[in-house]
């Protein structure tokens, strides 16, 4: 058996983020058969007889989902599981549901014979919101450390010690956190329904994420694979389009664009994103007041560029959307789009 690392020595990472525990539990999904069997045998009572595969980060019309374990077991039967790492970020609105509609869709196309939805989270994360969706299991962090730390293999030490300092950090931090966050995120909101209402701000759930929290503004009038948010931990105010290429938004919008936004892409998504000050909402909110009102004049000029992008990306005006040319900041926006700052070839 490992020896454990000594509580002396230091963290094997300064910090650790969802992403980065998504591909911790890939790589000891792959790496480790001995892991492997003990996770499908925990979560379905089913001994595998052929890995299929494990894939992070797969998208669909549900949405995203963080890891896909696929097998096949004893019996012959392809399982399939969706598990859902969280942190310390809250729940998106019907998460679990997508991830079950998912599951559905996949069986309904012949990829499995069954399916399983997990919540992979630190214990205490979970006892917050297990309640919160109906999920077939939960995987506390700390199980999971623990699964690895008995197999005898030369990496099983070190991811068993990253997970363990993921789930020991938010046993420390995550509740304090998670209050001043939901704090912030309040204010936040309460800020732009009164200065900000034109942006049509989507509600917050009820627990609001220390970092990973993207509020949504005229959810109701872009269509629905279009998504202005705003992430404020990273310090961006996005244009989304999703399932679209970054050289189609380059070659239709690419003559419009003022200098303030970039053409970038994430995955399928292509992205016009303008920079905006960094929010920490485990902070006070406010010192941060000017920096909140900053974001949100950006997402509102984001707003106002809408009507230009929409006829040129093909899309159909939505009943409610707002008025051609430029919405209902003309001078702002005419200012901004104005011909001194507009890229050129």
């Amino acid at each position: 058996m490992p020896v454990p690392l000594a509580a002396s020595r230091s963290p094997p990472l300064v910090s650790i983020s969802e992403r980065d525990l998504d591909l911790i539990l890939l790589t000891a999904i792959h790496g480790s058969a001995a892991f492997r069997a003990v996770l499908v045998k925990k979560l379905s009572g089913m001994v595998i007889a052929e890995f299929v595969g494990a894939r992070r980060a797969v998208y669909g019309q549900e949405g995203e989902t963080d890891l896909l374990v696929e097998v096949r077991t004893e019996s012959g039967e392809r399982l399939a599981i969706t598990i859902q790492v969280k942190i310390d970020s809250s729940f998106q609105p019907k998460q679990s549901e997508r991830c079950r509609s998912r599951g559905e869709k996949g069986k309904a196309l012949g990829q499995w014979d069954r399916f399983l939805t997990c919540l992979c989270a630190p214990r205490r994360y979970a006892s917050l919101y297990v309640r919160i969706g109906d999920w077939d299991h939960v995987l506390f962090l700390e199980d999971a450390a623990e699964d690895l730390a008995i197999h005898d293999e030369p990496f099983a030490s070190f991811l068993g010690a990253a997970i363990r300092q993921t789930a020991e950090e938010y046993e420390r931090d995550g509740h304090a956190a998670g209050l001043k966050a939901t704090a912030f995120w309040m204010r936040y909101a309460d800020l732009c329904r009164h200065e900000f209402p034109d942006l049509a701000m989507s509600r917050l759930p009820p627990v609001s994420s220390s970092n990973d929290l993207r509020p949504r503004f005229l959810a109701n009038i872009l269509p629905a694979d279009v998504r202005l948010e705003h992430k404020a931990w990273n310090g961006f105010v996005d244009l989304a389009f999703q399932n679209r290429d970054m050289r189609e938004l380059v070659q239709k919008l690419g003559d419009l664009l003022p200098y303030e936004l970039n053409i970038s892409s994430v995955r399928r998504t292509a992205i016009l994103r303008a920079a905006a000050p960094r929010l920490v909402a485990v902070d006070p909110f406010e010192p941060q007041i000017a920096a909140v009102r900053a974001s949100l004049e950006t997402a509102r000029l984001l707003a106002e560029f809408w009507p230009n992008v929409r006829g040129r990306m093909g899309y159909d005006p939505k009943p409610g959307a707002m008025p051609e040319p430029l919405g209902r900041f003309p001078k702002l926006a005419a200012n901004w789009l104005s011909p001194r700052r507009l890229l050129r070839g």
